[in-house]
């Protein structure tokens, strides 16, 4: 168990193991579930678009890994109002 989890948490460095298989099901469930409408990014049609990333540090992960960091991007996600004031601006 404990070589599991030093897999999962590492600090400072390259990320662990399991963060490409983790950051690949966040965002295939963040854009199945329809949370951001992809066409609110677009700044010029077909041309330019705001990038969302999203860094999630886990200090323990003592299990829940995927439920926690869905939790932490639904938050980040649904107080972000940067690209609504953007296009008022426009």
């Amino acid at each position: 168990m404990v070589q599991h989890l030093q897999k999962l948490v590492q600090l400072p460095g390259r990320p662990a193991e399991a963060a490409p298989v983790v950051a690949k099901q966040l965002s295939d469930t963040i854009l199945s579930s329809g949370m951001i409408n992809l066409k609110e990014l677009s700044l010029v049609s077909g041309k330019a678009a705001w990038m969302a990333y999203l860094d999630i540090y886990c200090y323990d992960a003592d299990g829940a890994l995927f439920d926690t960091a869905l939790l932490s991007a639904v938050a980040a996600f649904s107080h972000c109002n940067c690209f609504s004031h953007f296009h008022q601006i426009l």
